[in-house]
């Protein structure tokens, strides 16, 4: 599995285009053959704070994620919501085991 999870911190003004923009963005990668799943958090102390947590079955899934016209999309809009910059981090997962990860498969 290959998982991130992305910390963006948004423009208060521009919450609600902002949570239009990242849900189109999900529905998209949610319809790659590689994606696993695609949530989209909101901190509940800070509300102009998100999260996504997306999980691609493997490296040659998150590889072809990596080239979709929508993550070119992504990257050059989301400038615009953010109040400062994003944080990324790559996960590895430890339970459940990959084998028995929650895919339709």
């Amino acid at each position: 599995m290959v998982i991130t999870l992305i910390e963006s911190h948004i423009k208060p003004e521009l919450r609600e285009q902002f949570i239009e923009f990242v849900t189109q963005h999900a529905k998209l990668c949610l319809e790659e053959p590689g994606c696993v799943n695609f949530d989209i958090l909101e901190d509940t102390r800070e509300p102009d704070t998100f999260f996504y947590y997306e999980v691609y079955k493997d490296d040659e899934a998150h590889q072809a994620h990596m080239g979709t016209p929508h993550l070119a999309l992504y990257r050059e809009r989301i400038g615009e919501f953010r109040a400062e910059g994003g944080v990324n981090h790559r996960l590895r997962n430890l339970y459940p085991v990959d084998e028995r990860w929650r895919t339709s498969d």
